[in-house]
């Protein structure tokens, strides 16, 4: 038997794509393309960024075109009909990611993808039973809550920071109930980065944006508390988890954080203090109070017609709402299954020497010197846990490395200056 997959060109799923196919397992991978050739060559491309160019020679790897926004994915009937005669698993993980996407837009990709996978795995389950549904959704279906998050817990109350956490949380939402006759299982990560071992990515989004800012020297005025838990989380140990997660038959009808948790958070003044160590001749982040900030600084910034600032507050303002509040998320059912999420510490440097020597993803490396065990599909629980011992000396610039000094901060109000209370 086979499992359906989606999402599987992205940066997770091509990295779940890798560990499922060297496992020995038969993928049917969704892929959106104008034709089989081009569908194919996405999902070949995405494979060889994370270190699976073998894996994605494999005859156990199929292709098939769809989109998540369109009516019933987007699938012909011998498709359909062939998931349906074929797949007794289903890997959920494609979604859209953009911050700055409509409710619109997410809601056509990230709830009514997910209803169509359901339906798909409800014509399965009728016609010869499915031994699981796996469902990545994200920890920030928490929203705004600031408190600490249980695994069990789906709660709408405190609202949501944007679009994605919206919609994300109507998808799980939706996933759960179908959890009354499907055997469903939700995995969240929070935020996803490069691998432990090696710092690579393939995409350089959510804590990606702040440190590009400061590293180029565009900007240090960071509207937040130095205190406030930052929870991010190897793009290695979330795959490892995912894959072990999904051959326990006990963790059916369960969630998983798949995140820091408390005890492996970090700071952003701590994160802060790294970057100011990181990146030589940068002066130290400099912090003001978010809410002042957002109420009078933001909206003077961006009638500001001075295109840097324009594009740092446009690219800033994006984060600017996790700088004001952040939960805190509950690993307790993760551990239980010998999961250990690494510490933020212990790999943060790698990540940063990631970022300098790609020049955030504008310089290809080596290929040899980045995969390495990016694509190890080790999933027992040791593995999953361990992390790369930080470097033995602070993570330096190296010459010519292009981080231009080009800082507009002066146009920011002396009174937007105080610090964070």
């Amino acid at each position: 038997m086979a499992t359906f997959l989606t999402g599987g060109s992205g940066f997770l799923g091509s990295h779940l794509l890798r560990a499922m196919l060297a496992a020995g397992e038969e993928v049917i991978a969704l892929v959106r393309a104008a034709d089989p050739a081009e569908g194919r060559g996405r999902i070949e491309r995405a494979l060889a960024r994370v270190g699976g160019a073998a894996e994605a020679r494999s005859e156990r790897l199929h292709v098939c075109l769809g989109d998540l926004s369109r009516f019933a994915l987007g699938l012909d009937r011998r498709t359909t009909d062939r998931v349906v005669a074929d797949c007794d698993q289903f890997l959920h993980c494609g979604a859209t990611v953009r911050l700055r996407e409509s409710i619109e837009t997410a809601r056509a990709v990230n709830l009514a993808g997910t209803k169509s996978v359901i339906e798909l795995a409800q014509r399965r389950s009728r016609r010869g039973g499915v031994r699981r549904v796996d469902h990545v959704s994200t920890a920030f279906v928490a929203g705004n809550r600031t408190d600490l998050v249980g695994e069990d817990e789906l709660d709408p109350r405190g609202g949501h920071k944007n679009a994605y956490e919206r919609t994300k949380f109507e998808a799980e939402m939706a996933m759960r109930a179908a959890g009354r006759e499907l055997p469903v299982t939700v995995h969240r990560p929070s935020l996803v980065v490069g691998d432990s071992q090696n710092g690579a990515t393939s995409s350089f989004r959510t804590i990606y944006g702040p440190i590009r800012i400061y590293a180029r020297g565009l900007w240090r005025t960071c509207p937040a508390n130095p205190a406030l838990p930052v929870d991010i989380v190897p793009v290695d140990f979330v795959r490892d988890a995912v894959m072990t997660i999904r051959r326990r038959p006990d963790t059916i009808g369960r969630a998983f954080h798949l995140a820091a948790g408390p005890r492996g958070s970090a700071t952003i003044g701590s994160l802060a203090a790294l970057l100011h160590e990181t990146f030589p001749g940068r002066r130290p982040v400099r912090f003001v109070d978010p809410d002042r900030w957002a109420r009078f600084v933001q909206p003077l910034l961006a009638r500001l017609r001075v295109r840097r600032i324009t594009a740092v507050v446009r690219e800033g303002g994006l984060y600017l709402p996790y700088f004001a509040r952040m939960p805190r998320f509950d690993v307790t059912h993760t551990r239980a299954l010998g999961l250990e999420p690494p510490a933020v510490r212990t790999y943060i440097e790698t990540i940063l020497r990631y970022c300098i020597e790609t020049d955030f993803g504008r310089r290809a490396l080596n290929p040899a010197a980045t995969t390495g065990r990016a694509g190890s599909t080790d999933s027992s629980p040791a593995r999953a846990g361990t992390a790369a011992a930080p470097p033995s000396s602070t993570v330096k610039r190296p010459p010519g490395s292009g981080y231009e000094s080009d800082n507009p901060e002066e146009a920011v109000p002396a009174t937007a200056r105080r610090p964070a209370r």
